[in-house]
Formats: C-alpha cells, sequence, structure tokens
C-alpha cells in the first residue's frame, strides 16, 4: 500500500499505543494492570537509539529513500513522544497521562533540522518518490504543528501542494493523481496544474483511450453557450462563425495560453506533430461528432466546482499557485535561532494543515459515452484529440 509510508507507520504505532492506554509518564500510577504500561521517556530513548541506526545508514546512502524517510519519521516521532500531547483522535484529552518531556526542545530543534534537510535532499535528488515521502510527511498533521513556528499555515500547504504535483508530474499514478484532484477539489492548486498533470499521463500512455478522456473532461468543452454580443447571424463582435445554433467558441482560451503557467506552453508544437495527425477518412464529421466537440462540459465531478473562480485564484490569489523553489515555503518552520523555544503550541490550528485524505479514488467520467451517440472508439478518438487540439492549438474557424 503506497500510504503506509514510515511516516504513517510510526504515527499509526504511536496512536496504537495511546488507544490501548498503555503509553504513559514516568510515575503514573495505573490501576488496570492487565497490560504493561510503555513509559514515553523510555520509548523517547529507544528512538534516539533507531535514529542514530536510521541516520548512520543515510549517511551511508545519502539517496536511499527508505533510509532517510526512516531517519525523519523516527525524528519526527520522538518529537511527538517528548510534547506530551495526545497522538490519537481517539483519546480523550482529558484523560490524558502523559506530561510534556525534558528533552522536548532539543527533539523539536532536531526535527526542524531533519525536516529542512529532508526537503533540500528531495528537490536535489528530483525524484517522484522523495517527493511522495516528503508529501507524506507534510500530511502527519501532530508533527507538523510542533514544527510550526507562526500560523503561517498557508505556506505549509503550499509546499504540499508543490510535493504532490512533483510526485504526481514525475509518477503519473491512479493514486497521485487522484491527490491532484483533490487538491484542485479544494482550490489548494490552479486549473492548470491538474491539466498539467492528466496531460503526462496521455504522453505516458497514449494508446490509452481513458487517459484522453480525462484530459478532456477537465478541459470542458470547445464550445460555450452563445453570447449576448452574437447576433441573430452566429457571428460575434470577433467575427467568429458558430457552427452549430447556440454556441461560440471561448475566445478566452487565446488569452490563457499567453500565460506562462499555461499547462501546453511546452506542449503545442510536440503534440501536433505526435497526436494530431489528420486522419485518412473524413466520414466522421457528423453533426454527432461536431455536437459531441461543442458541448463536451465538464462532468458531474467537475460541474460542483466554479473553474471560472480557480482559474481567477490563479493569478490573483498567492494560495492557488506552487512555489518555484521549495525552499520558498520553509518560513512556517521552526527555527531554534529564532528563540521560539516558549511560544505556546495551539493544536487546535491542526485542522488548518494539509492532511491524507482517505479516498484516493481516481474520477474518470467518460463523457462522450454519456453525453453524445459515438460509440465507434476510432470516431470517439478523433473527437477527443480534437477537443484537445482546439484547447492545444487554437481554433480555426471553417
Amino acid at each position: 500500500d503506497v500510504d503506509e509510508t514510515p511516516f504513517e507507520l510510526i504515527r499509526l504505532m504511536l496512536a496504537h499505543l495511546e488507544e490501548l492506554d498503555i503509553l504513559v509518564s514516568l510515575g503514573y500510577v495505573r490501576i488496570d494492570k492487565s497490560e504493561r504500561p510503555v513509559v514515553d521517556e523510555s520509548l523517547a530513548d529507544a528512538m534516539r537509539a533507531a535514529i542514530n541506526i536510521f541516520r548512520h545508514c543515510k549517511e551511508l546512502e545519502p539517496r536511499n529513500i527508505q533510509y532517510w524517510s526512516w531517519y525523519v519519521a523516527a525524528v519526527c516521532g520522538r518529537l511527538c513522544i517528548a510534547s506530551g500531547t495526545w497522538l490519537s483522535d481517539k483519546t480523550n484529552e482529558n484523560k490524558r497521562k502523559r506530561q510534556r518531556l525534558p528533552c522536548f526542545s532539543e527533539a523539536r530543534a532536531e526535527a526542524s533540522c531533519a525536516v529542512d534537510e529532508f526537503i533540500q535532499c528531495a528537490k536535489s535528488e528530483d525524484c517522484p518518490m522523495f517527493f511522495f515521502a516528503v508529501t507524506s510527511m507534510l500530511e502527519w498533521k501532530r508533527s507538523m504543528i510542533l514544527l510550526h513556528r507562526h500560523a503561517l499555515f498557508s505556506t505549509v500547504n503550499r509546499l504540499h501542494a508543490y510535493t504532490t504535483y512533483q510526485w504526481a508530474a514525475k509518477c503519473c499514478s491512479k493514486i497521485s493523481v487522484a491527490r491532484i484532484q483533490r487538491l484542485y477539489d479544494d482550490r489548494k492548486i490552479p486549473l492548470d496544474v491538474l491539466l498539467d498533470v492528466l496531460a503526462g499521463r496521455v504522453e505516458q500512455n497514449a494508446c490509452d483511450m481513458n487517459r484522453w478522456s480525462m484530459l478532456v473532461t477537465a478541459l470542458g468543452g470547445v464550445g460555450t453557450a452563445a453570447e449576448a454580443k452574437c447576433n441573430s447571424l452566429g457571428k460575434c463582435s470577433d467575427e467568429c462563425i458558430a457552427l452549430q445554433d447556440g454556441f461560440c467558441f471561448n475566445h478566452t482560451l487565446q488569452q490563457e495560453r499567453k500565460e506562462d503557467t499555461w499547462w501546453g506552453k511546452s506542449r503545442a508544437s510536440d503534440w501536433e506533430s505526435a497526436f494530431f495527425v489528420a486522419p485518412g477518412s473524413y466520414t466522421s464529421t457528423s453533426q454527432d461528432f461536431i455536437h459531441a466537440v461543442l458541448v463536451a462540459s465538464s462532468s458531474t465531478h467537475w460541474k460542483i466546482l466554479d473553474r471560472r473562480q480557480v482559474i481567477t485564484a490563479r493569478t490573483s490569489n498567492q494560495e492557488a499557485s506552487l512555489p518555484d523553489d521549495p525552499q520558498d515555503c520553509m518560513d512556517w518552520l521552526f527555527d531554534e535561532e529564532e528563540g521560539d523555544n516558549d511560544v505556546e503550541i495551539d493544536l487546535s490550528h491542526e485542522c488548518l494543515l494539509p492532511g491524507n485524505h482517505t479516498s484516493n479514488t481516481l474520477t474518470s467520467d467518460d463523457q462522450l459515452d454519456t453525453m453524445s451517440k459515438i460509440t465507434n472508439k476510432q470516431v470517439k478518438a478523433l473527437c477527443l484529440k480534437v477537443i484537445v487540439a482546439c484547447h492545444l492549438l487554437g481554433v480555426w474557424h471553417p
């Protein structure tokens, strides 16, 4: 299971000990002696021994993602133990049997350095699994809230969006794309980031029609409802001619293609020669074909979102954009030199941090099956490519 990373395993282990009511502080008197208690200070010492082993391993093999992950996960686990806070959502805070350990400040400083080094390593390695591991680390809410220096929750969410995107763009797995879809649903990333990942999946296997269909679903149709400026002759102020009554072309696409963040900026020329070769037959140019191209609007999954708001956020809302460098999103991380050791940590802000959603289902509605009469696979493939080509290369009217 891709979610069973060292970060998730150590988090679950600590939560399980607390749910069993056996993780206690030294000197706590237990009434129920059926289970042998685990003293938090002893567990922190054991975690320290594990940290030393994992540090030695990753120093021997500095590019080994497993050694890095176990090292940073153990450091974060020790921080959680030392904090004395509850470690399971099922634990009643009023019945907590632990206190903050004397080593908390030292554990916090160590964890901060480890997290910073881990993110720098992921950037230098530029490997999808390194970015996935950092994403998993950032989704451990308790350890991340303990490392927050100030209430810069939007910053850590941007960092999480960046690492998730880097993982998905390089890996293109169903689970990574599902995570990108979730970030888009939550308005944490702009539309072009989602389109870039979906386009990457097409490039990974251009023979998979479902991947083309997913890209078309996110792009939406080429045709839009006729606007007031379209006169009775089917012409609008841009001097285009609607191909079908009630529709006109989306002229804002031309402006979107000028933006540096546009998903097709580096693809237009390559895709034109690789994927958009003219067909040998024109038997598919029927009314059904034209209608399918024009009305291939977003599926139910995408209709619940206002795509225009997300596109607007891409240019005006800093939270919806991705950083160029992950180091630009590190101002939230605890820094021992800033003298923040005595700052009280507000655990109620955990809900503002990125988390791992339980659903990793990839939405893949096939709108050409549900919104048109096209059943021939070759015609369907051509229709999908025409829609993508119009978005990518521009619309030329007959």
